[in-house]
């Protein structure tokens, strides 16, 4: 998780602009089958695009950082609040959710979090699971946080 976070901090102080179509790549795998097999063939078969897709694909999960705050009231009894947040994790803006992943962690400029579930290899409630197992242990043990809610980062030993 220290590694994860530490990773996550770097992608944020990145300043760096995507270059021409990589910001809204994820969106062809949100296309029909037979167009985004054609896509994959035609620009991912080879060279650094194959090499930057056989990363992706073998990952374990994607996170996909948002650039808008999903604030909900959660305790409200209207619903365009709560549809809101369910579509943000179905399809968010159209192009950072990568289809074809078991699963992706969405996550606001607010640090609210969302995911988006492929469900071929499992049920979506195996991946929910996950999440609350992993939030009660982050909310039992604050002892792994620093004073700013941060993981505290492992140091290597000699």
């Amino acid at each position: 998780m220290a590694e994860m976070q530490l990773q996550f901090i770097r992608v944020l102080q990145d300043k760096s602009k995507p270059a021409p179509g990589e910001e809204k790549l994820a969106a062809l795998t949100a296309w029909d089958r037979t167009s985004w097999a054609k896509a994959r063939t035609a620009f991912f078969s080879k060279g650094m695009n194959k090499t930057s897709l056989d990363l992706i694909e073998g990952s374990a999960f994607v996170v996909s950082l948002d650039d808008e705050d999903h604030s909900a009231d959660i305790y409200s009894e209207e619903t365009p609040h709560l549809d809101k947040l369910a579509r943000t994790g179905l399809h968010g803006n159209g192009y950072n959710r990568w289809c074809d992943k078991s699963f992706n962690f969405v996550v606001a400029t607010n640090g609210r979090a969302a995911l988006h579930v492929e469900h071929s290899y499992a049920d979506a409630p195996i991946v929910s699971q996950m999440c609350q197992l992993n939030m009660k242990a982050a909310v039992k043990d604050k002892s792994i946080l620093d004073d700013d809610g941060l993981i505290i980062t492992p140091i290597k030993k000699d």
